[in-house]
């Protein structure tokens, strides 16, 4: 099986692809600044990995989900 390629600079979800890591892992920086976040071009591209869950991200996306239309 050939093995996912990620290019700089692609975006999923809050998170852009900084460089690929010795490990084969992806550093991705977040839309908040945070520039620490490590996953997998499986997760990211399964959108298992959307931001950094450090800054509120995540936690906006979650309410957002449970507050759904309330018409």
């Amino acid at each position: 099986m050939t093995p996912i390629v990620l290019d700089h600079g692609e975006r999923y979800g809050k998170l852009t692809v900084i460089k690929k890591l010795p490990s084969g892992k992806y550093k991705c920086g977040c839309i908040c600044g945070f520039s620490g976040v490590k996953a997998s071009a499986k997760a990211l591209m399964r959108g298992l990995v959307k931001s950094c869950k450090r800054c509120g991200c995540a936690k906006e996306a979650v309410l957002q989900h449970n507050m759904g239309d309330t018409k």
